[in-house]
């Protein structure tokens, strides 16, 4: 078995003019803060494209219409080791689309709960 992992620590931010701040704690990867999230991702991927993945599918799939993701800042921690076969993109993937569900909706049972509903008002 494999104990690799990555973190995030999500917080919302009161600085609405720049809805991302993402740090990595590992200083190879540059801080950044993005304007424009809802811009398309460029053919040539950084590091902090893959958390704009998971905050565009929360926000195109999950954001109630009128609504808008709280502007966030993050800090990104890992011990998967990037470009190694282990889908360490997947997983930086998945734990933004975590950490975004969960500070829009403040819990991931009140999204677990919305979920449901669509999901039975689906099948009715």
């Amino acid at each position: 078995a494999l104990y690799q992992d990555i973190v995030m620590s999500v917080s919302i931010s009161r600085d609405s003019l720049i809805p991302i701040r993402l740090i990595n704690t590992d200083s190879q990867y540059p801080e950044v803060s993005i304007e424009t999230p809802e811009e398309a991702i460029p053919k040539l991927i950084k590091w902090y494209h893959y958390f704009l993945c998971g905050w565009k599918g929360v926000n195109e799939n999950y954001v109630e219409s009128g609504h808008k993701l709280p502007s966030l800042e993050v800090t990104v921690d890992g011990t998967l080791p990037a470009g190694s076969g282990l889908s360490s993109s997947s997983a930086m993937v998945v734990a933004a689309t975590l950490s975004v569900l969960i500070s829009y909706y403040q819990s991931l049972c009140k999204f677990l709960e919305n979920i449901s509903f669509f999901w039975i008002f689906s099948k009715i």
